[in-house]
């Protein structure tokens, strides 16, 4: 603010008007004004004096508002700001400034993270914008203790200071190294799970492995076997022809077909078939079954194993059919059976 007078001008007769002009703009015809700016900077004053006879006469000066109003941080923001931080994390913080002449938008905030170092050259170390605003994104590289300075400033060049002292913890590195390896785990189960779909891919059938074969049956060991024996008595050229597994059927030796009787020896049995022979015909079944030679088995054949198992012979209680065989036209009959037909006969002849 500014007093401002006309007093000091003088007349040969009287000052009849005083008129005033700050920045040049009217302000008055009075003997005195107050003038007052809002920003700081240089303004003008002009004075324009006039007697009764209309003489006039003009002075002008400049004036240099010089603003000395400081601006403030708010001390309860600075208190706000976190007493820890990790170390490598990144953190807002925000203060907050005002300034009673000065617009907030013309003040400035200054974040100096090494205050021991001038790196603005201004020779004050501790104001320098490392980071600027008063929302800032910080990060702290190592852990320990930080001091920060912040300075706020009004276009004037007033400022007001705050020191912020943090503790910046180390890096907590279990949580990440936690991620990485989850990370690695997964990406090295992809990578083996695209290994094995393109070797599938890329193999042929033939690459693959042959089944295993299953293990022959005993009936199929018991022909192996079976065949084996046979090689080693009639050689090892005697073809073996598969065996099918199948149930082994029970099979018997063919009945030789009875040959066909002469004359005489029908004749002789169609008498023994009247009641009075049959004691003698019974006789004569008893001797041919007790004196029947069994037939005489053909040696085995190196034929081919049949594919289907057969019994090796018929079973011991029973015995060929008994055929009666004739030579020439001679019917041969057992001793007994001639002593029989010699002797009486109860029957008719």
């Amino acid at each position: 603010m500014l007093r401002l007078s006309c007093a000091a001008s003088s007349d040969d007769h009287r000052i009849d008007v005083c008129a005033w002009a700050i920045d040049g703009a009217p302000a008055g015809q009075n003997d005195t004004v107050v003038a007052s700016w809002a920003d700081s900077g240089e303004h003008t004053v002009r004075l324009t004096v006039s007697d009764p006879s209309g003489n006039t006469d003009v002075i002008e000066r400049r004036v240099v508002v010089v603003d000395r109003t400081l601006p403030r941080l708010a001390a309860t923001s600075v208190g706000a700001l976190p007493a820890t931080v990790n170390a490598g994390a990144s953190d807002v913080v925000r203060v907050t400034v005002d300034d009673p002449v000065d617009d907030i938008e013309t003040l400035r905030v200054h974040w100096d993270l090494n205050p021991l170092s001038d790196t603005d050259g201004n020779g004050v170390p501790d104001d320098d914008a490392d980071l600027l605003g008063e929302e800032v994104q910080i990060t702290f590289d190592a852990a320990g203790e930080r001091v920060v300075v912040i300075t706020v400033f009004d276009p004037a060049g007033n400022s007001d200071r705050a020191v912020w002292t943090v503790d910046v913890a180390a890096a907590d590195t279990t949580s990440s190294s936690g991620m990485t390896l989850f990370a690695g785990l997964g990406l090295a189960v992809l990578a083996v799970v695209a290994v094995v779909v393109l070797q599938r891919r890329r193999s042929s059938p033939s690459e693959q492995a042959p089944a295993t074969p299953e293990p022959a049956s005993e009936a199929m060991q018991a022909e192996e076997a079976k065949a084996a024996e046979m090689a080693s008595i009639y050689g090892g050229n005697t073809p073996v022809a598969p065996v099918a597994e199948t149930a082994p059927a029970t099979m018997y030796a063919p009945v030789a077909p009875a040959a066909p009787l002469d004359p005489m020896a029908q004749s002789l049995l169609g008498e023994a078939s009247s009641p009075g022979t049959n004691a003698g015909m019974t006789g004569l079944d008893a001797l041919m079954d007790d004196e029947a030679p069994e037939p005489a088995q053909d040696p085995p054949s190196p034929e081919p194993t049949p594919a289907v198992e057969v019994a090796s012979e018929a079973p011991s209680d029973e015995r060929p059919t008994s055929t009666t065989s004739s030579a020439g036209g001679r019917l041969e009959l057992p001793a007994g059976f001639a002593d029989m037909l010699d002797g009486p006969s109860d029957g008719p002849q």
